[in-house]
């Protein structure tokens, strides 16, 4: 004991480097004398506990370390002791041993872990103790093992893995960081399931995990990116290529609700993916390559990030500029300002108290030099690094000390314009110009394609700030290397500067737009028919008298009405642009078009002679689509781009088109019925008169004149057999929607999609529904005006188009269980977003019981008809009875109204309608269907001898059928194989 506590003064307690390196040499020298010694006191002190009286008691696991980095041969016979106390039921003692143990086996020499296998085993079975402070110390220290010993790596891999997933968050949070610590100091010697765990920990359900993994995934980018040299920080071509995920990651982020993860993301954008400190040069060259490297999920959130910025840019700026104007009303520049605050802080973390901080801001608005600073922050015309500045003095100006200074730093950091100037956009542009007009000759054929690829790429990117801040392409250089681009081969490049060409046409000298004039009017009569609308739009955005352009070009495609002409295409093209854009210039000749070429001529014509079978594919790629159907769906399109721009006699116009549209749908996409069209051209025809339907219901002056029958059969779009005619429609639905230009009816179309066969596209529906709901819940709340027109706008007033909707589909039986399982699940799944919160129970009952004491509109007469609808809302009352959970029973105090175009009431002496009208011993509980659950279900379509009469639709008819005893099967497969055996003897 004495000589324990002689060697810990000695080696522990010294201050002296001389005095150590004597006592270490000394252990060295005399290690084969003092063992026993050392042996003894150890053993007393880890397994009989007599060190209570020695100086070494409190500090006995630091002289263990000390000696082992000294001699780990004088230490041979401790070890077993130390697994020993790894199993200790004490946690305060497993807690010092597992450090103990972590420093032993972390140095980049040690060998510990080769040495003494049952210890590293025992050590490893700590990452699963039971104290978190325990797992939190072996993750601690598992950056060592990663980085320093590769053959480690494997198990300790493992455990990190299943500590990615612990129930602890501290454990989770110590988890990022280590692996986060590791790859930074070595990405080869992390695994790549690893990485994976770690942007997994992006979607932890805590915010403080989220926020870690994305900050330090972009770090880690950054410092990867930043390397001139793979020298420099030790990361080679092939690193940089394994961490190519990292903005994708980090970008799907941004489509998390919580305001939270997207200001980290756009926190992450400016600080290490694309870093606001490097030379605007630079800076769009990281820009390009990292935008030419995003999936197409991460793009679009990439877009809806530059726009949200762009709209808070925007809100900010008016609610700076409400102060300017003197003129205005006191009360109204009042409203005016706090609408302004709402949507600013509803961006923000903490809305509320975002809120009392604007406020606070807005009082401090009344000086001038304030004012000035953040006029200049929010300006686009100017340079970042101005910006930055401008930022600076207004943060400054409102003082630190301020409570209201974090929230509008944290604003300005979402709205100003940092990362993109005037200078950068030049800078971009060129950069485009270079890579697709001037190829290095130097480079290999691989290297041109995948620049070329990152210039297009970039090209895109450039076509959606033009979109977002057209000011900052007001440059003459820019618009000469636009030009270039117009020029090129490749019809995407050229279509996207088409229409960057039309955001910024308003900033174009018409002195050197002339130039453009020549190449715009070919390129609308004789280019790429993918092009031609764009050339139109173009047109129109970049000269100030555009009408006396677009009327020589409207000759010119008149002549090019033929359709064995070979710019047909190009030309519908054209005039379908010019027809919704312009009608001035497309109504002097539209009988000639419309009636005598499109109608008479294109679509009640079938060209083809061939006669297609039943089992032919209904899709196909855009390039394998015929000329004729190519033609006939531009000529819909047509139809409906003529009556969105009329300006008179809608209804007069509207009756013959919406009746060719209806007939389409009808007939399968085949109008003559004579076969002669292909599956895959019939999925076109129906897809393109399903969405000219949907746009022309976005407008107010046709959405009433389409029939309820006309409703109904487009309606059937979503059950559709092919599976991208229903993908099309739903995306053409769901931009009507969520617009709010299509009436409230067609949200009731959800209530088909519950028949959806593939589980991904019917969760992306249900998702769709959510968002809708949502939606227009918000805009009630918000806009006062919305409360006046409740039954339009309201999602729960969709319910009763929903029932009367089911109640005519051409499968829904009242009589037949099978048919009334499938429409219950559909009841269903337009239900559940709409009753998320059980608060508007009592509202739908009473709309249910509202409807149970009326008529069907369309046949009054039809008893059968109202039955069916009387059923539809019985079996929608049992969904909510049977679903619902913690309901209110009151009864709903408020009127619920009907829309008259569906219901009419019952006569007034008629009795009240309490009956049911389901069979009686029918169960109304909903299927409950889990994810990748294997269901027995029969698809039905429409008899082939109706397919020229009906649409073919899809409904998927859940049939539970219960799943035999696998024992039973056994036993019956053995005994008919005994009988067949049997059989054979008998015969042989």
């Amino acid at each position: 004991m004495i000589c324990c506590d002689t060697l810990y003064n000695v080696l522990m307690q010294s201050n002296s480097k001389a005095v150590y390196n004597f006592a270490a040499d000394f252990v060295r020298k005399t290690s084969q004398y003092l063992e026993p010694y050392i042996q003894l006191f150890f053993n007393n002190a880890l397994v009989v506990g007599r060190s209570a009286e020695s100086e070494v008691a409190d500090h006995i696991y630091d002289l263990i370390l000390e000696l082992h980095a000294i001699d780990s041969s004088i230490l041979l016979s401790v070890m077993p002791q130390l697994e020993f106390k790894l199993k200790s039921t004490d946690t305060e003692e497993r807690l010092e041993v597992t450090r103990l143990l972590a420093k032993m086996f972390s140095p980049r020499e040690s060998r510990l872990a080769s040495e003494h296998k049952s210890l590293w085993t025992c050590f490893l079975a700590r990452f699963t103790d039971i104290s978190p402070s325990v797992r939190v110390e072996c993750i601690r220290y598992s950056k060592y093992f990663l980085v320093y010993h590769p053959h480690l790596a494997t198990e300790v891999a493992h455990h990190l893995h299943e500590r990615f997933h612990d129930k602890d968050e501290k454990v989770r949070m110590e988890s990022v960081k280590v692996v986060s610590e590791a790859a930074a100091d070595s990405p080869k010697a992390v695994p790549q399931s690893l990485m994976t765990d770690l942007q997994e920990r992006m979607r932890d359900k805590s915010w403080s995990i989220r926020k870690e993994a994305m900050t330090n995934l972009a770090r880690l980018y950054r410092q990867i990116m930043s390397s001139s040299t793979s020298s420099e920080v030790g990361v080679s071509r092939l690193d940089a290529d394994r961490m190519a995920w990292i903005p994708n990651k980090i970008l799907h982020s941004y489509y998390q609700n919580s305001r939270e993860d997207r200001l980290c993301v756009e926190r992450c954008l400016l600080s290490c993916l694309v870093p606001l400190s490097l030379p605007s040069e630079d800076r769009m060259q990281r820009l390009s390559h990292f935008f030419s490297r995003l999936d197409e999920n991460a793009s679009r959130a990439f877009e809806e990030l530059l726009r949200t910025r762009e709209q808070l840019r925007c809100h900010f700026s008016e609610l700076i500029e409400i102060y300017q104007k003197e003129d205005m009303i006191e009360e109204r520049k009042k409203e005016m300002k706090m609408t302004k605050i709402i949507q600013l802080a509803r961006q923000l973390p903490d809305p509320m108290r975002c809120q009392t901080h604007l406020r606070e801001l807005s009082v401090m608005l009344d000086d001038d030099r304030l004012k000035q600073h953040l006029l200049d922050a929010l300006q686009l015309t100017t340079t970042c690094d101005d910006v930055i500045k401008s930022k600076g003095a207004a943060l400054s100006k409102i003082g630190t000390k301020h409570g209201i200074v974090e929230t509008v730093k944290t604003l300005l950091d979402r709205c100003c314009p940092m990362l993109i100037d005037c200078k950068c956009v030049s800078v971009l542009v060129e950069e485009c110009v270079g890579q697709l007009c001037e190829p290095s000759l130097s480079q290999s054929a691989a290297e041109e394609r995948q620049e070329a690829t990152r210039a297009k790429k970039t090209v895109h990117l450039l076509k959606i700030l033009a979109e977002l801040t057209p000011a900052q392409f007001a440059s003459p250089e820019v618009f000469q290397n636009l030009l270039s681009l117009l020029r090129h081969d490749d019809s995407e490049i050229v279509g996207d500067t088409l229409q960057i060409l039309t955001y910024t046409g308003a900033n174009i000298d018409q002195t050197t737009a002339g130039c453009l004039q020549p190449l715009l009017t070919k390129l609308a009569h004789s280019g790429p028919p993918q092009l031609a609308r764009h050339t139109i739009r173009c047109i129109a955005a970049v000269f100030s008298e555009p009408t006396p352009i677009l009327h020589r070009v409207f000759k010119c495609l008149l002549t090019a009405m033929d359709y064995e002409h070979p710019h047909l295409l190009t030309t519908l093209s054209s005039m379908e642009e010019l027809a919704e854009t312009f009608p001035v210039v497309f109504q002097s000749s539209h009988k000639k078009v419309i009636k005598e070429f499109v109608v008479k001529k294109l679509l009640v014509v079938d060209r083809a002679k061939e006669e297609y079978s039943e089992g032919d594919p209904e899709w196909c790629s855009d390039d394998e689509v015929s000329y004729e159907t190519q033609a006939k769906v531009l000529g819909l399109r047509l139809l409906v781009s003529w009556l969105v721009g009329l300006e008179t006699d809608f209804e007069h116009f509207a009756s013959p088109v919406l009746r060719l549209l209806d007939m389409v749908l009808a007939h399968d996409g085949d109008l003559q019925g004579d076969d002669h069209i292909s599956a895959h051209d019939r999925s076109r025809l129906r897809l393109a008169a399903s969405c000219g339907l949907l746009k022309l219901a976005q407008s107010s002056h046709y959405h009433e004149l389409i029939s309820q029958t006309q409703f109904q059969r487009l309606a059937l779009s979503i059950q559709d057999t092919c599976d991208e005619v229903r993908d099309g429609f739903v995306s053409s639905l769901h931009q009507g929607l969520r617009s709010l230009k299509l009436p409230l009816a067609y949200l009731s179309v959800f209530a088909l999609a519950g028949v959806e066969p593939r589980l991904d596209t019917r969760l992306r529906l249900r998702q769709i529904l959510a968002n809708n709901v949502e939606r227009r819940r918000e805009c009630v709340k918000q806009h006062s005006k919305a409360k006046e027109n409740l039954q339009a706008i309201l999602p729960e007033y969709a319910v009763s188009h929903a029932i009367y909707l089911i109640s005519h589909h051409p499968q829904f039986s009242r009589t037949n269980p099978l048919s009334l399982d499938t429409f219950r699940d559909c009841l269903w799944f337009f239900l559940e977003p709409l009753t998320k919160g059980n608060d508007n129970y009592s509202f739908l009952r009473k709309l249910l019981e509202t409807i149970k004491q009326t008529v069907d509109t369309q046949d009054p007469d039809a008893p059968e008809a109202s039955k069916n609808i009387y059923a539809v809302c019985d079996l929608a009352m049992g969904v909510l009875t049977t679903k619902l959970t913690n309901i209110k029973l009151g009864e709903f105090p408020g009127k619920v109204l009907l829309p008259s175009k569906l219901f009419k009431p019952r006569p007034k002496d008629a009795p009240t309608n309490t009956a049911c009208y389901l069979p009686p011993d029918y169960n109304c509980t909903p299927t409950k269907k889990l994810k990748g659950e294997n269901v027995n279900a029969s698809v039905s379509v429409t008899p082939k001898s109706l397919q020229k009469k009906g649409r073919r639709v899809l409904v998927k008819l859940v049939e539970r059928r219960p799943r035999p005893n696998q024992r039973a099967q056994r036993h019956l497969l053995k005994q008919e194989e005994g009988e067949r055996k049997l059989c054979r003897r008998k015969h042989g």
